[in-house]
């Protein structure tokens, strides 16, 4: 009898010490990695830095943070995936990476780095759409885009028009 309390006792600490590890020490350290992966690829973005140095960093990125992207269900770890592809022109895998991405979250950015990534791709009929969806819910997006920059624009205005319109509409009656 007490050997069957002990191995119940130990097989009980063991499935603890199994769970916190699944559920606890990982995802923080997942969380760490990301912070860290988040970092360096800012860094890269902002500094623009000679491919010979970016790829190598890029790689390092992904490789850091690919075990911890199916770790949650947070759309920041496919976005730094895919802005990683990215800077090693791994644009199919980018784009796959943030439509999972805008599963999670539809972040006005990510339409717009899935939008870009499609034009990279030479898609462009399938990132118009996603491009004007971005900057209708933040214009300050528009910045950004250079292809289709006059597309986009007038289709935000149009759209910006059309609700003031039906505001105005709205108050009269």
């Amino acid at each position: 009898m007490i050997r069957l309390r002990r191995t119940a006792a130990l097989l009980l600490w063991a499935t603890a010490l199994v769970a916190a590890s699944r559920y606890v020490f990982e995802p923080l350290r997942c969380n760490r990695v990301e912070a860290r992966v988040i970092r360096s690829t800012e860094k890269l973005n902002r500094e623009n830095p000679p491919p010979e140095f970016t790829a190598p960093r890029a790689r390092q990125n992904l490789e850091s943070i690919a075990p911890c992207v199916y770790c949650s269900v947070d759309a920041s770890r496919y976005m730094v995936a895919a802005a990683n592809l990215r800077f090693l022109n791994r644009n199919a895998e980018a784009a796959s990476m943030y439509q999972t991405a805008l599963l999670y979250d539809q972040r006005p950015e990510l339409y717009l780095n899935l939008g870009l990534t499609l034009i990279d791709l030479q898609r462009d009929s399938e990132a118009l759409p996603l491009l004007i969806k971005a900057c209708t819910f933040n214009p300050e997006l528009e910045a950004q885009i250079s292809l289709h920059h006059d597309e986009v624009r007038e289709a935000v205005d149009s759209l910006y028009l059309r609700l003031v319109r039906e505001e105005k509409e709205k108050r009269t009656q």
